[in-house]
């Protein structure tokens, strides 16, 4: 515990931004925040903290497992072109269908009253 504390010190020495109390659970330092967790150990708040409860979850077991090998059907719609030498898009047959290839801009433009008369 000393040696965290000592830590704690010189981090407070280097920057010279506020004393380090006990009580306090933030430190501020130069633009960057540590806290006090248990055991009043300084962890930077941009470090990763990871939770070890997690890793009893994934056994070697749960690692080897693969989901089968099956043949998915897909319909023919969802496939994109099967010739894409002409330098097609890779777009399949139902995104090609739901493009907008008229956007009526010359009905917008008849439609805009004049200002001017």
């Amino acid at each position: 515990m000393e040696l965290q504390f000592n830590l704690g010190v010189l981090l407070q020495k280097m920057f010279k931004e506020k004393e380090i109390s006990s009580s306090e659970s933030d430190i501020t330092t130069n633009g960057s925040t540590w806290q006090k967790a248990a055991g009043q150990t300084l962890i930077m708040d941009s470090e990763v903290q990871r939770d070890g409860r997690v890793l009893d979850l994934t056994d070697d077991a749960w690692r080897e497992d693969r989901l089968p090998y099956e043949d998915v059907t897909i319909p023919l719609s969802e496939l994109p072109e099967s010739e894409q030498d002409n330098g097609g898009s890779t777009e399949s047959v139902k995104e090609q269908e739901m493009k907008w290839s008229d956007l009526a801009l010359q009905s917008l433009h008849e439609n805009t009253p004049n200002v001017g008369t």
